[in-house]
């Protein structure tokens, strides 16, 4: 049974990891295009779909390619592979044709659990490609048909329904309104995407909508479990950070910036770096006429025509100082929760975007050596490939 013979051969040190990445990968491909040529050939008859434990068959596409197609998009998310990422995300998305009027078959009134899975990874997948890009998603952020189809609870006015009465049966999971976290991201990214190319007679309306997603905001936070607040928090001594951390300790001082903030659900703790980086986007891209005062007025002989200039400009000052306090603090919040997963894959998996942000909008050198650290601890851990937001930072910060 020991012998040399019958090692498994993934034990072999000699091998070419990369060569049979690359081998495995394109069979995959290879058998997902003849799959759906198959499909394209076959009968465009559709077996109804929410058959518990059926794989559905909707325009002759099986749940079981949406899923290889689903890994496939991770797969090379996972390894940096931008141009082949949002190809084939973009492929899938057109093969669900989820722009058109039949966008509602893959979530009609009974979708399949799989189908709704799959649904929500490229969800996710659709809202992260458009913030790493800057533009807007795929999906369709405001037809609440299919937000509810996929599982989310909405009152009448489109609010997510609190979660917090675990003895009612309608109650959303914590998968869900993790999910419903990521449907409200998805139209704060397409509200950044819009407002960039606005011009100034729009202002008014994005302000109208920047309040609206605040509120939305405020509604899932207002409605969340006890398991979405953390259960600790306390501050991490260099001795225990040479435990969890991946880079020399020449970067660390006596104390580490950031708190280590505990959550008793790792799911729920990623859930919340996601809020962070959800208000933290929001609150950088505030309309100017929600952070600027109006100007005095002035007389004909250019003049002020009264004195409230300086209360004006005090206000407004105040008010950037309290946004800029408020980022601050979220971006250290996103770095606490960071510190608390040095063995949580899920965490690592999904932090990689709000840790970026978070080292943009910090300054104080030793946060910003954590941060790299942090991100480059994913990499080492995991292989989930973030040297390309480590570069970015980098440069951004003029330390390259």
């Amino acid at each position: 049974m020991g012998s040399e013979s019958t090692r498994p051969w993934y034990d072999s040190e000699t091998l070419d990891w990369a060569w049979y990445d690359a081998r495995y990968y394109a069979q995959a491909i290879t058998l997902l295009r003849e799959n759906l040529g198959r499909s394209q050939s076959s009968d465009d008859e559709a077996s109804m779909p929410g058959t518990p434990g059926v794989a559905c068959n909707v325009g002759g596409i099986t749940d079981e390619v949406l899923a290889a197609m689903t890994i496939l998009c991770c797969y090379e998310y996972m390894s940096a592979s931008d141009t082949d990422w949002l190809r084939h995300l973009s492929g899938t998305m057109l093969l669900l044709d989820l722009q058109k009027d039949r966008e509602k078959w893959h979530m009609s009134s009974y979708p399949s659990r799989a189908r709704r899975s799959i649904f929500w990874n490229f969800a996710r997948q659709d809202l992260y490609a458009a913030f790493i890009l800057g533009g807007s998603t795929r999906l369709d952020s405001e037809d609440l048909e299919i937000w509810r189809a996929s599982g989310l609870r909405l009152d009448d006015q489109g609010f997510v329904m609190p979660s917090r009465d675990e003895q009612d049966a309608n109650t959303m999971k914590d998968d869900m309104v993790s999910n419903a976290l990521i449907w409200i991201f998805t139209k704060i990214v397409n509200y950044t995407a819009i407002k960039n190319g606005a011009g100034q007679d729009q202002q008014q309306r994005l302000a109208m909508q920047w309040n609206k997603l605040s509120l939305e905001l405020d509604i899932w936070f207002r409605g969340l479990s006890e398991r979405f607040k953390p259960y600790a928090r306390y501050d991490l001594e260099e001795d225990t950070a040479n435990d969890i951390s991946a880079t020399p300790a020449a970067t660390r001082s006596a104390k580490y910036p950031f708190p280590c903030i505990w959550y008793s659900s790792k799911m729920c703790a990623s859930t919340m770096q996601t809020y962070h980086l959800a208000r933290i986007l929001l609150l950088v891209h505030r309309t100017a006429t929600d952070t600027l005062l109006p100007h005095p007025q002035l007389s004909r002989t250019g003049a002020p025509a009264n004195t409230s200039g300086q209360s004006t400009i005090s206000a407004y000052l105040e008010n950037l100082r309290a946004q800029q306090t408020e980022i601050q603090y979220r971006s250290r919040e996103i770095c606490g929760i960071a510190m608390s997963s040095p063995t949580k894959a899920c965490i690592y998996l999904h932090q990689t975007q709000t840790l970026f942000v978070a080292g943009q909008c910090l300054s104080d050198p030793q946060e910003r050596r954590v941060i790299l650290d942090l991100l480059r601890r994913v990499n080492v851990e995991l292989g989930w490939e973030t040297e390309y937001r480590v570069e970015q930072l980098l440069k951004e910060w003029g330390w390259k």
